[in-house]
């Protein structure tokens, strides 16, 4: 069961963190996973300049959110969830509908058909792994920066020049 951290326990790493090691697959050395190890991961995960800064940002939200779940092992799902409403965001913006009431998987398959994405099973996939998180599941893992890949992956798709009209 989640539990609050105990004060003089925040800025120590989540147990379920240091489960983790890293392989040296050509010698099958093994060291401890480190915070910089996460933190070299989510650095890699970025969004081109093209996306707009709002968007931006939201994710940038979403990847502090997955680095701080090296101290709270619950924030993986946080991340997750964030991220997808950077994609949620991001359709709304590039398809012209900052109101509209579409689910994701509707705007995900609008952005389809209008060859803003290019993988058809994306819309499918991104739905369901963002209704599962988002309507009370218990599953917890460290699969955010996994799916902070997905996600901007599929932004960055959707913002592929810096010409886009949300018209």
């Amino acid at each position: 069961m989640e539990e609050l951290k105990k004060l003089e326990k925040i800025t120590s790493p989540d147990n379920r963190t240091t489960f983790f090691v890293i392989v040296n697959r050509e010698t099958g050395q093994k060291r401890e996973y480190r915070i910089e190890d996460l933190y070299e991961e989510l650095n890699l995960i970025e969004l081109n300049e093209a996306v707009p800064e709002d968007v931006r940002s939201q994710f940038n939200v979403a990847r502090n959110v997955c680095l701080y779940s090296w101290f709270c092992y619950s924030f993986h799902n946080v991340s997750c969830l964030m991220a997808y409403s950077t994609i949620e965001m991001a359709l709304r913006i590039r398809l012209g509908k900052p109101e509209h009431k579409s689910s994701l998987r509707t705007l995900l398959n609008e952005a389809l058909a209008k060859g803003l994405l290019k993988d058809k099973l994306l819309p499918e996939a991104i739905a369901d792994l963002r209704n599962r998180a988002a309507h009370g599941s218990l599953m917890n893992g460290p699969w955010s920066v996994q799916i902070l890949r997905l996600c901007a992956e599929t932004i960055n798709q959707l913002f592929t020049s810096t010409e886009y009209t949300t018209a």
